[in-house]
């Protein structure tokens, strides 16, 4: 019997053990499955067996379409391509391929989550800038490598956390290095994160609206002709900054964009024309364009001290910069010199050139003083730049938009016409004098869209968001197809 009851409980032992035993085994053997079937990298055929694609997983069970160009039996050029697994579809992509793999710019659609990808590969995997669009509601904007977060970006989180964004430096997907957390209750963390992790916070000006920014930087591209709306705006700001630095040109340098002459020339005049050592605040003049005005106070006068400034104004300046304004404006050539080098930087018009109300004025300058300290300013990213036109009647501003500018015209804004008629006194060498006549802005725009234009013409104050990268990342890889044939031109 004991030996009967011992067999017995042998056997329920190995029983037990086999029936937790096998569900493991079973797992394990479709985790072996699947990590070699996930390894199946290959070359497709399409169904005419005319072009080929690489994938880089599942090979064996795969198949595809695709609408673009073959070249030499590889899918090459610009197309739309679709993946299947087992006859479901995987994912669609839009955009370019090179030698048979996604490379380049495209726009990448998961069929079975919704997720979609829109930036640069490489070699099929993501590689480069990109913006990936989670279906839970999440999103991250910034650089990729071999389909990981990797290098500098911003995610923000699904609607459900607590944390609105993460904005700095990723390594292996996670946060990893310098960066700033924002929650969804205004609380802000920065400082250096490991493995998403934050393991040591700093405490500093950015994080803290009321002492930012600490030290200004301000100038126009109207000189000191026009120092009083500077003067004003100094005063202002400099209630909430520690170092407020004006530099003016020495003359009216409006329409000279980002023009330099500290380049050509090498040296420039400057003069100091007074010290407030009480409220800290520096008044300069300098003989060169806005550009100039902003390397000298950021290289000169700043670093003189040991001091970074932490924001470049721009204006106030006289007439409004929306739409096709900005190409030539020296108020925002300033701004962009400053975004070039890294700066946080404005530029403000509009205010009517000729106001003398003092109280309008004075109204201006807090509410500049104000924005420069919002949180709005104090997310500018690295190479960017905001332009803000303001209406010239402040009393009846209606609100705030932040649009994108309009860039197309029906027809040129200005044109140019002869003193005499060119027609019939044609004579080499003779100077002829062409003079500018601007067209109504009213008739160039197409005012129903939603731009800078329209919303500024119904009494709004307008920003507009802008980059120094001027990159048509789009057009790239298109262009990039004419290489060779252009080659061999250079070769005949």
């Amino acid at each position: 019997m004991k030996e009967k009851s011992r067999t017995k409980k042998i056997g329920a032992i190995i029983g037990l053990l086999a029936f937790q035993i096998a569900p493991l085994i079973i797992v394990l053997f479709h985790l072996y499955s699947f990590s070699n079937y996930n390894k199946a990298s290959g070359w497709l055929k399409d169904n005419e067996g005319l072009c080929k694609f690489y994938t880089t997983k599942n090979s064996a069970h795969r198949s595809f379409t695709w609408t673009g160009p073959c070249n030499a039996g590889l899918a090459h050029g610009q197309g739309k391509l679709s993946v299947y697994e087992s006859d479901r579809k995987l994912y669609d992509f839009d955009g370019f391929l090179k030698e048979g793999k996604i490379d380049g710019y495209g726009v990448m659609r998961w069929a079975f989550d919704g997720d979609v990808y829109e930036g640069h590969f490489k070699k099929g995997a993501l590689n480069g800038f990109g913006r990936f669009y989670n279906d839970d509601g999440d999103h991250y904007e910034g650089d990729f490598v071999n389909w990981e977060r990797y290098g500098e970006g911003t995610y923000w989180y699904d609607p459900e956390s607590e944390k609105f964004k993460y904005t700095g430096e990723w390594k292996n997907d996670e946060p990893h290095g310098i960066g700033t957390l924002y929650y969804r209750d205004g609380r802000t963390k920065r400082g250096v994160f490991e493995n998403g992790e934050l393991i040591k916070e700093h405490i500093t000006e950015h994080a803290m609206t009321d002492n930012y920014p600490k030290n200004v930087l301000i100038t126009n591209d109207d000189g000191v002709e026009d120092m009083n709306r500077l003067v004003c705006l100094a005063e202002t700001i400099s209630e909430r900054a520690e170092m407020v630095v004006v530099v003016a040109s020495s003359s009216n340098r409006s329409g000279t964009s980002n023009m330099l002459s500290v380049s050509k020339t090498g040296a420039l005049t400057a003069k100091l024309l007074s010290l407030d050592r009480e409220r800290n605040i520096y008044i300069y003049e300098v003989d060169g364009y806005p550009a100039d005005c902003v390397l000298f106070g950021g290289l000169g006068v700043f670093q003189q001290q040991n001091k970074t400034i932490d924001l470049v104004i721009s204006g106030i300046n006289g007439g409004a910069n929306p739409g096709l304004a900005w190409f030539g404006s020296g108020t925002i050539g300033a701004a962009r010199t400053a975004a070039l080098a890294g700066l946080p930087s404005i530029a403000i018009s509009g205010i009517n050139e000729d106001r003398e109300d003092k109280n309008g004025l004075a109204k201006l300058c807090k509410w500049v003083a104000n924005f420069s300290g919002s949180k709005a300013v104090q997310d500018i990213q690295s190479y960017e730049y905001l332009t803000v036109s303001i209406p010239e009647n402040l009393d009846d501003i209606k609100g705030v938009k932040v649009v994108e500018r309009a860039i197309s015209f029906d027809k040129p804004p200005f044109y140019l016409k002869c003193e005499v008629d060119e027609t019939e006194n044609l004579e080499i060498g003779r100077d002829i004098t062409w003079y500018l006549h601007p067209e109504d802005p009213s008739t160039v725009y197409n005012m129903p869209a939603e731009n800078d234009i329209f919303y500024y013409s119904q009494g709004y104050i307008v920003i507009v968001p802008m980059s120094i990268n001027e990159n048509n990342y789009p057009r790239i890889d298109h262009y990039s197809t004419y290489e060779s044939e252009l080659w061999k031109l250079f070769l005949e």
